[in-house]
């Protein structure tokens, strides 16, 4: 998985897909519960490659097996992450509805876990999404908002 990670850095996309599909069944394998996290993990990123490609359809596949595992893992820490990226790809599949309401729903995680770089991207993505629509006034407030927060 880490090796994925590393490909996926160095932009090379198809290597770190073939290293991630590689890593996840093995992980799936071990049973014990100190490697969900693992898999929670190259579950996201596994997803955030394919939004990368703009196969955001196989990106949420990818986020809702993540946002499972997290669940079923407890703790808030990651569900800001995983939330803002099902956002991402909503907004980029031309839902603004879903993409807001898991915007607004990363946005509290965040704030609850004091992540502070998280919660200014997600204003900055909240900005974006509310721009050019009636009630303005929320993408300035948003914008402003996650300049404060960085």
């Amino acid at each position: 998985s880490n090796i994925g990670l590393v490909y996926n850095h160095l932009g090379n996309s198809q290597k770190a897909l073939a290293y991630y599909n590689l890593a996840l069944p093995i992980i799936r394998g071990i049973d014990d519960k100190l490697v969900r996290p693992l898999e929670f993990n190259t579950l996201n990123n596994i997803g955030s490659l394919y939004s990368e490609l703009g196969d955001q359809e196989k990106a949420l596949e990818f986020y809702y097996q993540a946002l499972q595992i997290k669940n079923q893992i407890g703790g808030k820490i990651g569900n800001a992450s995983i939330l803002s990226n099902m956002g991402v790809a909503f907004e980029d599949l031309g839902d603004k509805q879903k993409a807001l309401d898991y915007y607004y729903q990363a946005l509290q995680v965040a704030k609850e876990t004091e992540d502070k770089a998280l919660e200014a991207l997600i204003l900055g993505n909240l900005m974006i999404s509310l721009k050019g629509v009636p009630k303005s006034d929320l993408a300035i407030f948003y914008g402003k908002q996650s300049v404060n927060v960085y």
